[in-house]
């Protein structure tokens, strides 16, 4: 595979709220992403657990069948959010940016 025959990288992003999907079409290009997570993920320990795998989808369309090793990260989120949400019945909200490091192998 060559790296110049690359579209573009579809991704999913995966909490214990749900699933995004979205892609990017560069290395280093930063995707902003509405990250849905329970309140029982923030109240815990401020952190929230996220799954990141993706795809490749070559000039032409075609696009492996196959996702990536899954990725597991974990979002900070600063005591101030943290009291923001105690106590609420919703579900928070926070956009985050993924920063992919992407390296031809």
């Amino acid at each position: 595979m060559n790296i110049a025959d690359i579209e573009a990288f579809p991704y999913r992003v995966t909490t214990t709220a749900g699933e995004a999907l979205g892609e990017i079409s560069a290395a280093g290009e930063s995707a902003p992403l509405g990250l849905q997570v329970t309140v029982a993920d923030i109240l815990d320990d401020g952190l929230a657990s996220v799954a990141i795998d993706m795809q490749t989808r070559m000039i032409g369309g075609s696009t492996s069948e196959q996702y990536s090793p899954t990725v597991i990260a974990n979002v900070q989120f600063e005591q101030s959010f943290i009291d923001g949400v105690r106590g609420s019945l919703g579900g928070p909200a926070r956009i985050v940016d993924l920063l992919w490091n992407i390296q031809a192998q």
